[in-house]
């Protein structure tokens, strides 16, 4: 009976020692998993917030650029007539 409690008393000692290691692995994985999925998702964020960004100063542009033609299409006209009156233009070419 002695060398049964003995062998308990051994493993008890053993399994004290390495249970709180293996404890501490096993939580350092999983910290570190969620760590790089926290990673990937704040990387995701970013791009998406960027492209996003990108996205709304393309159209931004597209507008301006419109406007910009709408509003000088006059001017361009108007100095069109006056420079076909000036200068003798050909219009047939055969």
């Amino acid at each position: 009976m002695d060398l049964l409690f003995s062998m308990t008393t051994e493993n008890l000692k053993i399994l004290g020692i390495y249970l709180p290691i293996l404890a501490s692995l096993i939580f350092f994985i999983y910290t570190n998993y969620k760590g790089r999925l926290l990673e990937k998702k704040e990387y995701a964020d970013k791009i998406r917030t960027s492209a996003g960004t990108i996205i709304a100063k393309l159209d931004r542009w597209k507008t301006l650029s419109l406007r910009f033609f709408e509003d000088i299409e006059p001017l361009l006209t108007r100095t069109d007539m006056r420079l076909s009156g000036k200068y003798l233009t050909i219009t047939n070419f055969t």
